[in-house]
């Protein structure tokens, strides 16, 4: 088996057939394997599912989870958890994630990555451009970056996951708990070497509803600072870790007060499993020792000086690439 596509899907139904026809219509005589991982869907996608694992029994399988309390599950720990149990039943040499919502705008995307990376053997994925898309019919074409990716990667810059294809040897980098985006691109990048390749070759369903609209700012922040935790015990990218989450720790920093709202408390409790629990510091900052708060001032402080060399180096290779 030559590529894995593993599918995401959350209440879909609309699209999702044309997610799945547009990875069908991949062309290049590369073996193609579906898994479509289901969150608990309530809308009928499952019964979508079933119908295309029925015509295409060769290529597509599928697993469904089951949604058990909800208000207390993390929306993106749900979503890596989708994503990592893909992998486990993933067969390919190749692999690629998307969601049910989004499209491969170019028929012979996974051909070209693959291509390329059987013929540099040095690289762990390599990556295209893509555009935003709304259901209106308005596109917006968003060109990533050729060179010195590492830099632009840490100083925040965005790349859709499925712009990528990468060796399954990324599978053994994979972090701790997330690896949906940003967590998944810090697999590959630990892997090896990056590849871009100048073709829009997917598109990205912009919609008013998802896990991005539903959060709140402090939300997203948390997000960053439990992806962080895993960064950070993953080992080996300290100081541009800190470049990746800086604005992120300095935001919570400021808003700690706000940690002992209940709405809050599943990043709390999920924030517990890591061995230097950054927000169990911030939550309980008015009792730390003197030694604690040093720490942690500390920590910002390397955050924000990691940022602002980042940002140097990113736009020297933005200036270098115009």
């Amino acid at each position: 088996m030559k590529l894995s596509i593993i599918v995401i899907s959350y209440n879909e139904s609309k699209y999702l057939g044309a997610a799945l026809e547009s990875c069908l219509k991949q062309e290049g005589g590369h073996e193609l394997e579906i898994i479509i991982g289901d969150d608990g869907s309530s809308d009928g996608s499952i019964d979508i599912i079933r119908e295309y694992q029925e015509k295409y029994p060769e290529i597509i399988r599928y697993f469904v989870m089951e949604r058990n309390n909800p208000q207390n599950v993390i929306p993106s720990l749900r979503v890596s958890n989708v994503i990592k149990r893909g992998f486990f039943l993933a067969t390919g040499d190749y692999l690629m994630v998307m969601s049910g919502d989004d499209l491969l705008v170019a028929d012979n995307k996974c051909r070209m990555q693959i291509d390329f990376l059987e013929k540099h053997p040095g690289y762990s994925a390599c990556y295209t451009n893509y555009m935003k898309f709304w259901d209106s019919g308005e596109k917006d074409v968003l060109k990533n970056y050729p060179l010195g990716f590492n830099a632009l990667f840490w100083s925040r810059y965005y790349a859709h996951i499925t712009c990528f294809v990468f060796r399954r040897s990324v599978l053994e980098n994979l972090t701790k708990t997330f690896c949906d985006d940003t967590g998944l691109i810090f697999s590959i990048l630990k892997t090896g070497k990056i590849a871009y390749l100048p073709v829009v070759a997917f598109g990205y369903r912009q919609r008013p509803v998802s896990i991005m609209s539903s959060s709140n700012e402090m939300e997203l922040n948390l997000l960053e600072l439990l992806l962080l935790q895993d960064l950070l015990e993953s080992k080996g990218y300290f100081f541009s870790s800190l470049s990746r989450c800086s604005k992120p720790l300095a935001f919570v920093y400021r808003n700690k007060e706000a940690l002992s709202d209940q709405k809050y408390a599943k990043y709390l409790n999920h924030s517990r499993v890591y061995i230097n629990n950054i927000i169990e510091m911030m939550h309980s900052y008015n009792s730390l020792s003197f030694t604690g708060r040093l720490q942690l001032q500390a920590l910002l402080l390397v955050s924000w000086l990691s940022r602002k060399f980042f940002a140097i180096c990113s736009l020297k290779d933005r200036l270098a690439n115009r």
